[in-house]
C-alpha cells in the first residue's frame, strides 16, 4: 500500500473549506482514500505510489496560491485496515517523513523511488531519518517531474 501524507497550514479541520474540496477531489482523481485529517494533515493510501506522487503534484499545482505551501510524504509498505481507518509502519513512516519536506516539496522514501524506476520522475536525495521499527536509517529524496506518457 502507498501512503501520502499531505501538510497545507490553510487546510483545516472544517470539512467544507476550498482545500478540503480540492483534496478530497484530487485523492478521488487518482484513486486514494482519505483515512485521517488532523490540524492541516491529510493521510490517504493508493494501490500504486505513482497515484500517489500524481495525486501530491496535482494538489500543490491547485493549492499553489496558498501562502503557505503544501508540503507531501510518500512511503510504501504494509498496512492494516481497521474499519475506515489503516494503521502500521507505512503510516507511522510517512508521518515521520512529512516533518523533513519543506514548503512546496514532495518527498518520498527510497523505497518509493526503487519501486518506481523509469517511472519518469526525478528524485534528488535530501538525507535520511531514523524511525522506530526501521532497521537503520531511512533515506528520502525530494520527487519532481512527471511520468512518461501523462
Amino acid at each position: 500500500m502507498s501512503v501520502l501524507a499531505i501538510d497545507d497550514a490553510a487546510y483545516g479541520e472544517n470539512p467544507a473549506e476550498p482545500h478540503a474540496d480540492i483534496v478530497r477531489d484530487e485523492l478521488l482523481l487518482a484513486g486514494g482514500t482519505e483515512i485521517r485529517r488532523l490540524r492541516g494533515r491529510v493521510l490517504a493510501v493508493f494501490q500504486r505510489p505513482t497515484r500517489s506522487i500524481q495525486c501530491a503534484m496535482a494538489i500543490g499545482e491547485r493549492l499553489k496560491p496558498s501562502a503557505n505551501g503544501v508540503r507531501a510524504a510518500i512511503h510504501v509498505g504494509e498496512c492494516e485496515a481497521r474499519g475506515e481507518d489503516f494503521s502500521g509502519i507505512a503510516i507511522e513512516v510517512t508521518s515521520r517523513l512529512l516533518d523533513h519536506a519543506r514548503p512546496g516539496e514532495i518527498i518520498a522514501s527510497r523505497t518509493v523511488r526503487d519501486l518506481i524506476v523509469g517511472s519518469g520522475f526525478c528524485f534528488e536525495e535530501q538525507g535520511e531519518m531514523k524511525a522506530s521499527g526501521l532497521p537503520g536509517a531511512l533515506q528520502f529524496f525530494s520527487v519532481s517531474g512527471a511520468p512518461a506518457g501523462s
